[in-house]
Parts: C-alpha cells; structure tokens; sequence
C-alpha cells in the first residue's frame, strides 16, 4: 500500500537525476549570465579576470569577471569538434580553456581551447553546447562594441 503512494515521488526523483545527468538546463544559474559569444580564463593579459562577451541583436557586451562557473558544474562544451589531437566523439567536448566564435569558419565556427596536460589546444566545432556562466555579481560590465 505504501509502495503505490511513495511511487510518483520516485519517478520525479528519477526524472530529476536524469536530467541533471544530460546536462540539460534545468539546474542554470537564474542570476547568471551566458557567455554565447567569447570567454578566456584569467591571465596576464587580462589582469587575471574572467573576460567574456555576449552578444545580443546588434551589440556584444564586455565583461571581466573575479569567478565564472555553471551552477550545475558542468565545463562550458562543444559538439563535433576537430582538431591537432584525434577526438574519439563527435558528442559534446569539454572547452575548459576558453571560447571564441570565428564568423569566417561557416562550416565550425565554434573555437574551443581544451587543457592537455600544461598545453591548451586548439578545435573546432559545429555548435555550441554549454555556455560558460558568470554570476552577476561577479562581474562588471568594461564596455561594449556593434556587432
């Protein structure tokens, strides 16, 4: 008798741990901003900040960022990439080293930066997957630029 009343309870248990395994957006941070267009991690030669654009219709914001991370921990990704090293997927790929978008590329025109041992390499990819995310209140907007 228990055992019917407790089942929904499990399956949405169920359907949550799902979820949160395929990566969806489920589990986004609300207070946190999308870097759809390039992200570097910090470095010299952006004054160790997160430096990041987004880019809506028309105009790409500038941001420089103390931290950016996504809530449900997952590495900003890419899907079908190629590059110096032999991938064995051409599922989502890990851009743990930054992101640009290269509008001369129209066939990959996603530029994913992946950490081999010290080495950052560099691919190519179809589509985006996972976005990096800053929290808001992490970061400050240095400027803006047309697109």
């Amino acid at each position: 008798m228990s055992w019917n009343r407790a089942s929904p309870i499990l399956y949405l248990a169920l359907v949550f741990l799902l979820v949160g395994d395929l990566g969806l957006y489920i589990f986004a941070d609300a207070n946190a901003i999308d870097c759809n267009f390039v992200w570097d991690r910090p470095s010299a030669n952006n004054q160790w900040m997160h430096h990041w654009d987004t880019q809506s219709p028309g105009v790409i914001n500038i941001y420089a960022c103390l931290w950016c991370g996504r809530a449900d921990g997952s590495l900003p990704s890419a899907y079908d990439c190629i590059g110096p090293t032999p991938l064995t997927t051409t599922g989502s790929f890990d851009c743990d080293a930054g992101m640009e978008f290269d509008s001369n590329n129209a066939l990959r025109p996603i530029v994913c930066y992946h950490t081999f041992g010290k080495d950052v390499q560099t691919f190519h990819c179809k589509t985006r997957h996972l976005d990096q995310q800053c929290p808001e209140n992490k970061c400050t907007n240095i400027g803006s630029r047309s697109d």
